[in-house]
């Protein structure tokens, strides 16, 4: 039965062809299916990256002029704020003032001034005059005036024109509608936790009305703007039918598809389809995608960035997001502190940490102190700089926000890190103008050479091979000289440096954003963190900007006068002072009270508080992913041609192959069944014909095997012969002996061998002939029989024995043929134990009480030099066996054994595997040895044969049991 259905499988199993051909369809068909998808997903990233670069410069240029939108709408509405502010000042500054009684400047005091010159008695008049005081001092209308010319120039200089006085008198009239609402926000300004719901839910309608008094006013701004924005996107080949990009503020709105817009590049090219398209393109903003990233944005995840895919009447579009910075100095440092800080690649800002933290509390004490003592000078109209407890107070705070600094420096290494760093430049410079020199020395001699070239003859002289010779030189001149040239515009750079970047920020942030809120900039800074980076000059000028706005805090001498001294330039430079100074010291205190790496700390606080809005890039994706499935159509049919070519050549091929190789088949059972004179079909040149010549190969290599392996078990055989089948019968009781042995290929060069001579003595002879097999075992047994030889003659003399055994081999084997050898003799009678070891292990032995430890050995092997020089290698050692003690003697097949993970078994494991077996007899400890041996390495010992021993392996045990 089960025959029968073992032909019904075979009938009905498809053969070799027709898997091969199924094998085929599989593969081509996967290779189909990849080569689509893969191609499919290549094209799309293409598309991708194509787009990202076409958005990019654009995306650069909207964000940077909606930047330059808002420092115009700022600046006018921190005008008119100075303007309220100048005139609210006045009538809050006359309490200020004092009533100082002065003469009138009349004719009567005039003429009573004569009349007292002669000495007559006079009465003057006089009239109460008020006088600025400390307090009362405000920005002046000069004041105004300069901060007003300032802006007109900067706007004029944006716009490459004049702007016409009535049109910057409507952005004024705008922007003081903005300001009159901020100043009312800003006098109901209270912690939110003391806010009544009427005054929460007020603030909140203030805030709204702000945001879109300051749209309309962006939008009388955008005006004059339009066509520099336009002839800017012409210039960086923006094409408005697939991109398009919106500017929103950032504030929240219910439907974004009604919010004020700051920039909208459709509204600049008003063709039908951007027009036809635009109602389209705001069916994102309902998405639920959108509203989650702009909640994510502006809950504090300022480093998010996202996208969003949509389709509308079957048009594919892609939204992506990105934010609106201002002051971009401070946002770069920010952004630096927070990214490094994500990545936790070093402790670097945990140091930082430790000492911020610190100093927050310290600095927070003292800045109360001064808070409260200058609401006790303004009531007393006394200025700050006339108090000597502010002033105090003031110098404290000082000295403790540059302790501060100073040990953040110390404790982040920031000098060694800067000297190693501006170290390793120098270094380059030196390797560049030295290559630089050694190849404008070469270019000399090349061009020497080719002088002289010309002048003699009847030499062949290589002129090509120096014309070649002198380009590589001065390719090589030229790209030390670049390397040179970098290297000098960044010789003071720290650039590029992560840990020295991130350290400048944190550091410096505070400052940054003090100078921010301090300076209102009419400049790009852009990359103004960038060159403070790269130069050196730069940051010293940074750190005396710094220097300078926080004198002028600590100075106290006047509210609204920045001054510094003649020829030094003004940290307020393209700007103007946009706070008093008491304003800016209460920003100093906020800022220096608030970890810069918290969870709710400074850098996040300051990120989002330049966030004025974000873009949003929308991109027609519809070409691209035309372009892209006609590529994959085409693609698809290519492919489907191939694989059908492929199967149809599958089922062609695949016929002829299986014919012959059920030819092979049908030999290869004739083998199987004994048959070892068969021949195999060989005919051709492929692979087939090549497999038939090494199966023939193969059954000759059988055939021959079958003979050697009779050969094999018969030396086998003759070998165990030869090693000693019974223990001396001199033993007699006093002493236990045993061996052991086991040849990786069946025979081997090991040996072992006891002999007993006379009534006490014992002698035990243990060998390892380099190398396996037949020849190292015929090595062995001339070495045996010699060594019965030297045992049978009277006078024993153990290195006797061995310059003999020596001498023959040396003169009797080939140079790479050695034997290393123990030879000892043991006394019965007095357990002492004499032997000389020629290069063999170090023998063990084990005492009583179960501790094993390793004898002394050394000395050369047999066979590899002659006697004058051997003989002063081996000397003659000598142990005393106590009763119960025992000695081991191994070949190095045993400590080399390895298991599987070519680990070796071992010095230690011999040692241990021998005490765990003390007080045992010979054979057992030999047995223990051999079953640990199979355990470490997976090989059994035990049967006759070949082994998968990595070589053969010898053991003997002689325990001395007692004399008699």
């Amino acid at each position: 039965m089960k025959k029968i259905w073992q032909r019904i499988v075979e009938v009905l199993s498809p053969g070799i062809r027709l898997k091969l051909t199924f094998f085929t369809l599989f593969f081509v068909s996967a290779l189909l299916v990849l080569s689509f998808l893969l191609s499919y997903i290549t094209q799309k990233k293409e598309l991708s990256k194509s787009l990202d670069n076409e958005v990019k410069v654009p995306l650069n240029m909207v964000a940077h002029n909606v930047g330059e939108l808002h420092r115009i709408a700022d600046g006018l509405i921190q005008l008119e704020l100075f303007n309220i502010r100048r005139k609210q000042s006045a009538e809050r500054a006359r309490q200020f003032k004092k009533t100082v009684m002065v003469k009138e400047a009349t004719f009567g005091n005039r003429w009573r001034n004569l009349v007292k010159t002669f000495g007559g008695k006079v009465k003057y008049t006089y009239e109460a005059q008020r006088f600025d005081t400390y307090f009362s001092a405000y920005l002046t209308e000069k004041n105004l005036k300069e901060f007003e010319t300032l802006l007109k120039s900067f706007v004029d200089f944006t716009l490459n024109t004049t702007v016409q006085p009535e049109q910057f008198s409507r952005w004024r009239s705008a922007a003081a509608r903005v300001a009159e609402i901020e100043l009312r926000i800003d006098a109901h300004k209270k912690p939110d936790d003391q806010k009544t719901e009427a005054e929460k839910k007020e603030e909140k309608r203030l805030q709204s009305l702000v945001s879109e008094r300051r749209g309309r006013l962006i939008d009388l701004l955008r005006q004059p703007f339009e066509p520099l924005f336009i002839s800017r996107l012409e210039q960086a080949s923006f094409r408005p039918g697939a991109i398009r990009i919106l500017s929103y503020g950032n504030e929240d709105y219910a439907d974004y598809r009604s919010a004020p817009r700051l920039l909208d590049t459709a509204a600049f090219f008003r063709q039908a389809d951007v027009a036809r398209d635009r109602k389209n393109e705001e069916m994102l903003f309902p998405q639920e995608s959108f509203r989650a990233y702009r909640e994510a944005f502006f809950s504090g995840q300022q480093d998010v960035r996202a996208s969003s895919e949509y389709v509308r009447r079957s048009m594919p579009h892609e939204a992506r997001f990105s934010p609106i910075y201002v002051n971009r100095p401070v946002v770069e440092r920010a952004r630096k502190i927070l990214a490094y800080q994500a990545r936790g690649e070093s402790d670097l800002v945990e140091k930082f940490t430790v000492v911020d933290r610190k100093y927050v509390v310290l600095l927070k004490e003292i800045a109360d102190r001064k808070s409260e003592r200058l609401k006790f000078l303004r009531e007393k109209s006394i200025p700050p700089y006339k108090d000597a407890d502010f002033m105090r107070a003031a110098a404290e705070y000082r000295a403790m926000s540059e302790k501060r600094d100073a040990e953040v420096l110390a404790a982040t290494k920031y000098k060694e890190l800067e000297k190693l760093h501006l170290d390793a430049i120098s270094a380059r410079t030196r390797e560049q103008r030295a290559a630089r020199t050694a190849a404008e020395k070469a270019i000399r001699e090349i061009e020497e050479k080719l002088k002289s070239a010309g002048k003699k003859k009847g030499e062949a002289v290589p002129v090509e091979e120096l014309e070649t010779a002198l380009e590589l030189q001065k390719k090589q001149f030229d790209e030390a000289d670049r390397a040179l040239q970098e290297l000098s515009l960044n010789e003071a750079s720290i650039a590029g440096n992560a840990e020295l970047e991130v350290i400048e920020a944190m550091v410096s942030l505070r400052n940054a954003a003090l100078l921010a809120r301090t300076r209102l900039s009419l400049v790009s800074e852009q990359n103004a963190l960038d060159k403070i980076f790269k130069s050196g000059a730069a940051r010293k000028n940074r750190d005396r900007e710094f220097a300078l706005l926080r004198q002028f805090i600590y100075d106290a001498r006047s509210e609204t006068d920045f001054k510094v001294l003649r020829g030094q330039p003004s940290p307020l430079a393209g700007g103007v002072l946009a706070v008093s100074r008491t304003e800016a010291e209460d920003y100093m205190h906020d800022l220096d009270t608030i970890a810069v790496t918290d969870a709710g700390g400074l850098a996040r606080l300051l990120l989002r508080e330049n966030v004025v809005g974000f873009n949003i890039s929308i991109i027609n994706k519809e070409e691209g992913l035309l372009r892209i499935r006609k590529a994959t159509q085409t693609l698809l049919i290519f492919l489907s041609i191939i694989a059908l070519l492929a199967i149809v050549a599958a089922w062609y091929f695949s016929g002829v192959a299986v014919r012959r190789i059920a030819s092979l088949s049908a030999t290869s059972e004739q083998v199987r069944d004994g048959n070892l004179k068969v021949e195999f079909n060989s005919h051709g040149y492929d692979e087939l014909a090549t497999l038939g010549q090494s199966l023939n190969g193969m059954v000759e290599g059988l055939r021959e095997r079958e003979e050697m392996r009779g050969e094999l078990m018969a030396a086998e055989e003759i070998q165990k012969r030869l090693l000693p089948s019974e223990v001396p019968k001199n033993l007699k009781g006093r002493a236990d002996i045993a061996g052991f042995y086991k040849a990786m290929a069946g025979v081997g060069g090991d040996y072992f061998d006891y002999v007993g001579l006379g009534n006490d003595l014992v002698a035990i002879a243990m060998g390892d002939v380099s190398n396996h097999g037949v020849g190292p075992a015929l090595v062995m047994a001339i070495t045996r029989s010699q060594l019965h030889a030297a045992l049978r003659e009277k006078e024993i003399s153990l290195k006797q024995i061995l310059l003999k055994l020596n001498e023959q081999l040396y003169e009797e084997t080939p140079a790479n043929i050695f034997v290393t050898f123990f030879l000892g003799l043991y006394n019965l009678k007095s357990g002492e134990l004499q032997y000389v070891s020629a290069g063999h292990s170090k023998p063990l032995l084990l005492n009583a009480a179960g501790k094993a430890k390793y004898l002394e050995a050394g000395g050369m092997p047999l066979g590899m030099d002659d006697n004058d020089f051997f003989s002063t290698t081996i000397e003659l050692q000598k142990v005393k066996l106590n009763p119960g003690d025992a000695f081991v003697q191994y070949t190095d097949g045993l400590s080399e054994a390895m298991n599987v993970a070519r680990e070796q078994f071992g010095y230690e494991r011999m040692q241990s595997e021998l005490e765990k077996h003390a007080g045992q007899s010979a054979q057992a400890v030999l047995h223990a040895l051999s079953q640990a041996v199979e355990k470490f390495t997976g090989t059994r010992l035990d049967q006759p044969g070949p082994s998968a021993l990595n070589d053969d392996i010898a053991l003997v045990c002689l325990k001395r049991q007692g004399d008699i």
